[in-house]
């Protein structure tokens, strides 16, 4: 099993407070780029607005295509619980890489590293919530009940606060907030993970150093090619070609 099951198990509510912990901060930056993002493409990036807007969906659709991606590699190869702990450590570093960037490479390079942390995150941390449960529990309603409550409350604050900073201390502040909360969330996950009694749970599974070296490549290919992508919006074409390849690639490693 993933989890310690030598240490002593907290709570099921503590474990679900722990879970949407993170997926608040997940939404929380989420929305938060998500309402900035416009602003700071034609205001400090000095898009037009035609420009910004095709940025912004293509923000949008890699951050629901890539847990797709995120899904596979926890069940096949890392495990649900790393691979969402790689997503935060992602996130983080987008929001950290957003909050310095001054250059229009340095900004796309952040949002390529926060999508790319979505993906990993999205939907491998709602999977956990039901690994807490039987698969009969008449409880796991109330835990993702609970855990939709930090759904909605990061959705909520994070238009709120990124809007917030930008009126106050400057637009960089906002992802500054982003990060640390995420930080926040990583040491509290590290903290209380391996306490975390989940039922359910698969067993961690085996793999090669070539499978490694071959998810880590994919991986890293996958990130720079968003980064070539969110700087080279225009070859549409190449866009098609892109998410066609990812799909064939991603078919092949779940056979």
């Amino acid at each position: 099993m993933e989890n310690n099951c030598l240490l002593k198990p907290i709570s099921l509510k503590r474990s679900i407070s722990v879970l949407a912990f993170g997926e608040l901060w997940e939404r929380f930056n989420f929305y938060g780029i998500l309402t900035m993002l416009i602003f700071n493409l034609t205001q400090h990036q000095h898009y037009s607005m035609k420009d910004a807007y095709i940025l912004w969906g293509l923000y949008l659709g890699f951050a629901y295509l890539l847990p797709f991606l995120g899904g596979i590699l926890a069940d096949k190869y890392f495990g649900f619980i790393k691979t969402t702990q790689l997503g935060a450590v992602f996130m983080m570093l987008g929001c950290f890489v957003l909050f310095f960037s001054v250059q229009k490479q340095i900004f796309m390079f952040g949002i390529a590293l926060f999508v790319m942390g979505v993906g990993l995150f999205k939907g491998n941390i709602s999977n956990l919530v039901g690994m807490l449960y039987h698969s009969k529990s008449r409880e796991k309603d109330e835990g993702y009940s609970l855990f939709y409550i930090g759904i909605v409350l990061g959705a909520l604050l994070g238009p709120i606060v990124y809007g917030l900073m930008l009126k106050y201390f400057g637009w960089h502040f906002g992802f500054l907030v982003g990060a640390l909360g995420m930080l926040s969330f990583i040491l509290v996950f590290y903290r209380n993970g391996r306490r975390i009694k989940f039922i359910s749970l698969p067993n961690k599974p085996m793999i090669s150093f070539g499978s490694h070296i071959l998810i880590s490549s994919l991986m890293c290919g996958t990130l720079l090619f968003l980064l070539y992508l969110f700087l080279n919006f225009q070859l549409g074409n190449d866009i098609l070609d892109f998410i066609c390849a990812l799909f064939v690639v991603l078919l092949f490693i779940n056979i």
